[in-house]
């Protein structure tokens, strides 16, 4: 197997705590990041010394989503649930508690968040009235990531 050959572009400072979660931003030279000090920043990798601040939670995000084709993230709290993000107006749409285990992963196919949790819970959450559908118990474990096939029909949690 070829050896991965890594070049270090950019350091991007801002975050006081360890950085838990990456999202492709809106264009090709932005992304998203969450950590464990409550942040969500949008950088611009054209100008990678200037973070913008979207939200800031009050406890960690260890996992965030940007729902495609659309100005949403979904941010999963340590121990609070999640919070549905306007990126572009920098507002808070919506929150749910889905319980007290920590939110690991977030997917979404067809309308709905595949959201994996520290109790082992999947819970399926309709995006357009923002509630539960159904609470799949995927692990004795921890739900820690969920990978979704391309048709969307089926999904694996690790």
């Amino acid at each position: 197997m070829a050896k991965a050959q890594v070049q270090k572009l950019h350091t991007l400072t801002g975050h006081r705590d360890g950085v838990y979660t990456l999202q492709p931003g809106g264009s090709a030279h932005q992304v998203f990041s969450a950590a464990g000090d409550g942040m969500v920043v949008l950088w611009n990798l054209q100008h990678p010394e200037e973070g913008e601040l979207i939200a800031k939670l009050t406890h960690s995000i260890y996992a965030l989503h940007r729902l495609p084709n659309e100005n949403l993230l979904v941010a999963g709290h340590n121990y609070n649930g999640i919070h549905l993000l306007d990126w572009q107006i920098q507002k808070e749409l919506a929150s749910m508690q889905l319980g007290n285990a920590a939110i690991f992963d977030i997917q979404s196919v067809e309308g709905r968040l595949l959201i994996a949790s520290g109790d082992g819970m999947v819970t399926i959450v309709d995006i357009a009235s923002w509630s539960v559908s159904k609470k799949l118990l995927a692990s004795e474990k921890s739900a820690r990531t969920i990978a979704v096939h391309q048709a969307g029909r089926e999904f694996a949690v690790g």
